[in-house]
């Protein structure tokens, strides 16, 4: 599996400085295992990654120095997004059967992104790659109701859409310990429709015979 973790080191997101450092570390770590290979972006209103593989020692460090880092005003979880796939995990970066996931940790407020909600998730879409949205609390008493309604609106759509999930780092549930094997045991489904016309929308219905099983797709499918 390749992995990319997005970690939003924006302004509106220093109260979560705590919780930012040591859930975006142990996502890290957990991901890292066997012959998986993780990045790393750091954003607020610029991006900010050197593109390459890294191990969780090096994370961790960049993690604990994300401080002192001059900041840009803004956020721009979009375009963020876009990086991570064009340049670490998509398709045309990284070619073959892989597993590629996008990992979003923020408050889910962005303000200057390029790119808008829709082109993100299309974008993600063409490039087989589910989002996986992750809240820094939900336990947070949010100071404007509005904004938070907004970023859960983001969550879902950037994760919905693209066959993720949304979690939060304290969920009770423990997404987070639970992710590796939520993200490596998924299967690829191929399937083929007959006679489809151009510019028209068909259903798609996928059936288990073993109980107690979740399925993660994508809202929509892209012919290819």
């Amino acid at each position: 599996m390749v992995f990319s973790l997005l970690v939003d080191v924006s302004g509106s997101a220093d109260k979560f400085t705590k919780q930012r450092v040591e859930g975006a570390s142990k996502i890290f770590r957990l991901l890292s295992t066997d012959q998986n290979r993780g990045f790393l972006i750091a954003f607020d209103g610029a991006i900010r990654s050197n593109d390459r593989p890294m191990t969780p020692n090096e994370t961790d460090q960049i993690l604990q120095r994300m401080q002192s880092i001059p900041r840009q005003p803004g956020t721009v979880i979009y375009d963020a997004i876009e990086h991570a796939i064009d340049r670490q995990v998509g398709e045309s970066a990284v070619p073959g059967s892989l597993r590629r996931v996008v990992i979003l940790l923020s408050d889910g407020e962005d303000n200057s992104s390029h790119l808008t909600l829709d082109a993100t998730v299309r974008a993600a879409q063409r490039e087989c790659v589910p989002i996986v949205s992750v809240g820094f609390t939900e336990k947070e008493d949010w100071t404007r109701p509005k904004s938070k309604k907004m970023a859960l609106r983001t969550f879902e759509t950037l994760s919905h859409g693209t066959g993720g999930l949304v979690t939060f780092l304290d969920a009770k549930e423990d997404v987070i310990g639970r992710l590796p094997s939520l993200l490596e045991a998924q299967e690829e489904v191929i399937f083929k429709g007959e006679n489809l016309e151009a510019g028209k929308s068909y259903s798609v219905k996928l059936e288990s015979t073993i109980p107690n099983v979740a399925i993660l797709s994508p809202r929509n499918y892209i012919a290819r």
